[in-house]
């Protein structure tokens, strides 16, 4: 199944929608649905350690990040959480690094205690254990809890990881019938590497498979990869897939340029202290988060003018929608003017509103109303809100 450069797949437990490039629409209940992932899905990024040192990787891993790992006990104790993970909504987790099965003990944890309460595990691999048809097929053997498995592959791989190795990697979770992904990572423009890459993964019996550009963060920021400037612009909603529990129980706000990046203004909790659940009813009730979730960066950009802080900012704005959240969000006075634009509970009640209508999510609307039930006389707009939360998905009060 041949797709072009600019297409791109959802990523673990979820049927595959492919998002189309700047020439085709996305409709939008495909929207919806891409929107819908961070309700149900958590990843859980196990470890930095990685047999791969590449030069283009977002979160520098490496052989020498074995440091990094999740500890045994800290893998229990989230697998000791699955019940309520999956009371609470969530149908679907993901392990994530680094190479996750540098940790494979905690892998098995997480994903076997997983399954136990019907929530579908995937993995994100480099597939590097597969230079052997039946080394791959132990892998795969060992963790028939995953059935959602992402190979990644490019240019940047291949001095570690032959395709050949790659291919023994699908073919074996082909053949214990599980669902395999291709994520393919190339240079803008492509190179004449990536070209073989691409040709070799339209070999692979009927293959599916991502594709995104090389960022430039982590070493990828040392290569001098520039910010994107082609393909959709950052007007349209965030699509982060969930929720990310760090190896060291920090959490990420998503999968992408924030996964490793320390100083934004989205803090959720300590997943070392705090129940998973509670956590992940903070993270859809963060109202900076929520906001461009609903209806993208444009009150942000609105925001950062009216401020008179666009002079903080490039003049050449990058166009994609997470080089841009990562550029202003990184930035200390114009993230602190975002978050206490946000903050304001007409604001927040108006952002809880929008959530509910346009996600049909309602964590954060019935928070908001909690925590302002005491001055309710003062919030314009309240009854109205109260009747939205009541309204059925799709029907909400106008």
């Amino acid at each position: 199944m041949r797709q072009s450069l600019d297409e791109k797949v959802l990523p673990l437990g979820k049927p595959v929608i492919k998002l189309p490039d700047r020439s085709v629409k996305l409709t939008l209940a495909e929207l919806a649905f891409v929107q819908s992932i961070a309700t149900c899905h958590i990843a859980f990024s196990v470890t930095l350690a990685c047999a791969l040192r590449c030069a283009h990787c977002i979160v520098r891993a490496g052989p020498d990040k074995a440091f990094t790992t999740m500890s045994v006990d800290t893998a229990r104790h989230y697998a000791r959480q699955m019940k309520d993970l999956a009371e609470h909504g969530i149908t679907n987790i993901s392990c994530t690094g680094g190479e996750p099965l540098l940790a494979p003990k905690q892998v098995g944890i997480l994903v076997d205690a997983a399954a136990e309460q019907g929530i579908s595990s995937g993995i994100v691999t480099s597939a590097y254990w597969a230079r052997r048809p039946e080394s791959a097929r132990r892998v795969i053997k060992r963790f028939r809890a995953i059935k959602e498995w992402d190979i990644s592959v490019d240019a940047f791989h291949q001095e570690f990881v032959s395709l050949d190795t790659i291919q023994n990697a699908y073919q074996a979770v082909k053949d214990a019938g599980h669902r395999v992904t291709v994520r393919f990572t190339h240079s803008d423009p492509p190179s004449a590497a990536d070209i073989q890459i691409l040709e070799f993964i339209t070999t692979l019996e009927d293959a599916n498979f991502t594709s995104q550009q090389v960022r430039g963060l982590g070493r990828g920021a040392d290569l001098g990869v520039a910010c994107s400037h082609t393909g959709n612009r950052w007007m349209k909603p965030c699509l982060t897939q969930g929720m990310v529990i760090r190896y060291d129980g920090s959490i990420a706000p998503c999968c992408l340029n924030l996964i490793e990046e320390r100083q934004h203004p989205f803090q959720f909790g300590d997943a070392a202290a705090q129940p998973l659940c509670k956590i992940h009813d903070a993270y859809l009730s963060f109202p900076l988060l929520q906001l461009i979730r609903a209806i993208g960066f444009s009150e942000c950009w609105r925001w950062i003018g009216e401020e008179g802080l666009r002079s903080r900012l490039p003049a050449d704005l990058p166009h994609d929608a997470c080089d841009f959240c990562s550029l202003i969000m990184r930035d200390p006075v114009v993230s602190a003017c975002l978050t206490r634009k946000t903050s304001d509970p007409d604001m927040r009640l108006k952002i809880a509103v929008a959530v509910k209508r346009i996600l049909g999510e309602t964590v954060m609307l019935s928070s908001v109303l909690n925590e302002l039930a005491d001055c309710a006389d003062r919030i314009q707009g309240f009854e109205e809100a109260k009747a939205c939360l009541a309204a059925p998905a799709g029907n909400s009060a106008s």
